[in-house]
Protein backbone atom coordinates (compact mmCIF):
# COMPACT_ATOMS: atom_id res chain seq x y z
CA UNK A 1 0.00 0.00 0.00
CA UNK A 2 2.86 2.41 0.80
CA UNK A 3 4.26 1.96 -2.73
CA UNK A 4 0.94 3.20 -4.16
CA UNK A 5 1.04 6.21 -1.82
CA UNK A 6 4.58 6.99 -3.01
CA UNK A 7 3.41 6.67 -6.61
CA UNK A 8 0.46 9.01 -6.03
CA UNK A 9 2.70 11.47 -4.19
CA UNK A 10 5.09 11.48 -7.18
CA UNK A 11 2.20 12.22 -9.55
CA UNK A 12 1.01 15.12 -7.42
CA UNK A 13 4.50 16.60 -7.03
CA UNK A 14 5.08 16.25 -10.78
CA UNK A 15 1.77 17.95 -11.57
CA UNK A 16 2.47 20.83 -9.17
CA UNK A 17 5.99 21.26 -10.56
CA UNK A 18 4.71 21.35 -14.15
CA UNK A 19 1.96 23.84 -13.20
CA UNK A 20 4.48 26.09 -11.41
CA UNK A 21 6.81 25.93 -14.41
CA UNK A 22 3.97 26.89 -16.75
CA UNK A 23 2.71 29.75 -14.54
CA UNK A 24 6.23 31.14 -14.13
CA UNK A 25 7.36 30.64 -17.75
CA UNK A 26 10.18 28.39 -16.56
CA UNK A 27 11.52 26.38 -19.53
CA UNK A 28 8.37 26.99 -21.60
CA UNK A 29 9.81 24.91 -24.45
CA UNK A 30 9.23 21.77 -22.36
CA UNK A 31 5.49 22.16 -22.88
CA UNK A 32 6.11 21.71 -26.61
CA UNK A 33 7.02 18.09 -25.88
CA UNK A 34 3.54 17.35 -24.56
CA UNK A 35 1.48 19.53 -26.92
CA UNK A 36 -0.70 17.57 -29.33
CA UNK A 37 -2.45 18.61 -32.52
CA UNK A 38 -6.16 18.22 -33.30
CA UNK A 39 -5.65 14.54 -34.13
CA UNK A 40 -3.97 13.88 -30.77
CA UNK A 41 -0.51 13.46 -32.27
CA UNK A 42 2.51 15.14 -30.64
CA UNK A 43 3.47 18.39 -32.37
CA UNK A 44 7.16 17.56 -31.93
CA UNK A 45 8.47 14.24 -33.19
CA UNK A 46 11.39 13.49 -30.85
CA UNK A 47 12.63 10.71 -33.12
CA UNK A 48 12.78 13.09 -36.08
CA UNK A 49 14.42 15.82 -33.98
CA UNK A 50 17.06 13.37 -32.70
CA UNK A 51 17.66 12.03 -36.20
CA UNK A 52 18.16 15.56 -37.56
CA UNK A 53 20.59 16.29 -34.72
CA UNK A 54 22.64 13.14 -35.37
CA UNK A 55 22.68 13.76 -39.13
CA UNK A 56 23.98 17.32 -38.60
CA UNK A 57 26.60 16.07 -36.14
CA UNK A 58 27.77 13.40 -38.59
CA UNK A 59 27.97 15.90 -41.45
CA UNK A 60 30.09 18.21 -39.31
CA UNK A 61 32.32 15.37 -38.08
CA UNK A 62 32.84 13.99 -41.58
CA UNK A 63 33.70 17.47 -42.87
CA UNK A 64 36.32 17.79 -40.12
CA UNK A 65 37.76 14.33 -40.85
CA UNK A 66 37.91 15.00 -44.58
CA UNK A 67 39.54 18.39 -43.97
CA UNK A 68 42.26 16.91 -41.73
CA UNK A 69 42.90 13.81 -43.87
CA UNK A 70 45.55 15.47 -46.10
CA UNK A 71 47.50 16.61 -43.01
CA UNK A 72 47.34 13.13 -41.46
CA UNK A 73 48.35 11.49 -44.76
CA UNK A 74 51.30 13.88 -45.17
CA UNK A 75 52.45 13.31 -41.58
CA UNK A 76 52.18 9.54 -42.01
CA UNK A 77 54.21 9.75 -45.23
CA UNK A 78 56.90 11.81 -43.46
CA UNK A 79 57.06 9.39 -40.51
CA UNK A 80 57.30 6.42 -42.89
CA UNK A 81 60.15 8.14 -44.77
CA UNK A 82 62.03 8.77 -41.52
CA UNK A 83 61.43 5.34 -39.99
CA UNK A 84 61.71 3.29 -43.17
CA UNK A 85 58.03 2.34 -43.02
CA UNK A 86 58.09 1.10 -39.42
CA UNK A 87 56.00 4.00 -38.12
CA UNK A 88 56.25 5.33 -34.58
CA UNK A 89 56.66 2.12 -32.63
CA UNK A 90 57.94 1.81 -29.09
CA UNK A 91 61.54 0.59 -29.16
CA UNK A 92 62.01 -2.89 -27.75
CA UNK A 93 65.15 -2.07 -25.80
CA UNK A 94 64.15 -3.22 -22.32
CA UNK A 95 63.90 0.30 -20.91
CA UNK A 96 60.15 0.88 -21.16
CA UNK A 97 58.59 4.04 -22.50
CA UNK A 98 60.28 7.38 -23.04
CA UNK A 99 59.87 10.64 -21.18
CA UNK A 100 56.49 12.32 -21.08
CA UNK A 101 56.92 16.01 -20.27
CA UNK A 102 60.68 16.24 -19.99
CA UNK A 103 63.64 14.33 -21.30
CA UNK A 104 65.06 13.24 -17.96
CA UNK A 105 62.25 11.13 -16.58
CA UNK A 106 59.75 13.07 -14.51
CA UNK A 107 56.12 12.74 -15.32
CA UNK A 108 55.60 9.78 -17.62
CA UNK A 109 59.29 8.90 -17.90
CA UNK A 110 61.50 6.16 -16.53
CA UNK A 111 63.02 6.53 -13.11
CA UNK A 112 65.58 3.76 -13.07
CA UNK A 113 63.33 0.89 -14.02
CA UNK A 114 61.25 -0.45 -16.84
CA UNK A 115 58.14 1.46 -17.80
CA UNK A 116 56.13 3.19 -15.08
CA UNK A 117 57.17 0.93 -12.19
CA UNK A 118 59.81 3.45 -10.97
CA UNK A 119 62.15 0.59 -10.13
CA UNK A 120 59.69 -0.97 -7.65
CA UNK A 121 58.76 -4.01 -9.71
CA UNK A 122 55.60 -4.98 -11.50
CA UNK A 123 52.17 -4.07 -10.17
CA UNK A 124 50.19 -7.00 -8.77
CA UNK A 125 47.21 -8.25 -10.74
CA UNK A 126 44.11 -6.52 -9.45
CA UNK A 127 40.54 -7.35 -10.32
CA UNK A 128 38.60 -4.41 -11.65
CA UNK A 129 35.15 -3.79 -10.13
CA UNK A 130 32.21 -4.65 -12.34
CA UNK A 131 30.72 -1.74 -14.23
CA UNK A 132 26.99 -1.13 -13.73
CA UNK A 133 24.72 -2.04 -16.64
CA UNK A 134 24.11 1.18 -18.55
CA UNK A 135 21.81 -0.44 -21.12
CA UNK A 136 22.18 0.00 -24.85
CA UNK A 137 23.19 -3.59 -25.52
CA UNK A 138 19.73 -4.87 -26.25
CA UNK A 139 19.20 -6.98 -29.35
CA UNK A 140 18.12 -5.04 -32.45
CA UNK A 141 14.47 -5.00 -33.40
CA UNK A 142 13.29 -7.74 -35.74
CA UNK A 143 13.14 -5.41 -38.74
CA UNK A 144 16.70 -4.14 -38.04
CA UNK A 145 18.28 -7.58 -37.72
CA UNK A 146 20.76 -8.19 -40.49
CA UNK A 147 20.50 -4.64 -41.80
CA UNK A 148 23.72 -3.11 -43.02
CA UNK A 149 25.03 -0.10 -41.11
CA UNK A 150 24.32 3.25 -42.78
CA UNK A 151 26.79 4.49 -45.38
CA UNK A 152 28.21 7.54 -43.64
CA UNK A 153 29.97 8.61 -46.82
CA UNK A 154 26.62 9.50 -48.32
CA UNK A 155 25.91 12.18 -45.72
CA UNK A 156 26.45 15.56 -47.32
Amino acid sequence: MSSKADEIQGMIVGYLARRWMQENSFLPELSDLTTVDDDGKPTIDLVEAQDAHVQALMRSTLKLLNKTRPVVDAATKDVDAITGGDGLKEPDNGFGGGGGFDSGGGFGGDMGGGGMDMGMGAMPDMEMPAMPDMGGDEAPAEDDAGAAPPDLGSIQ
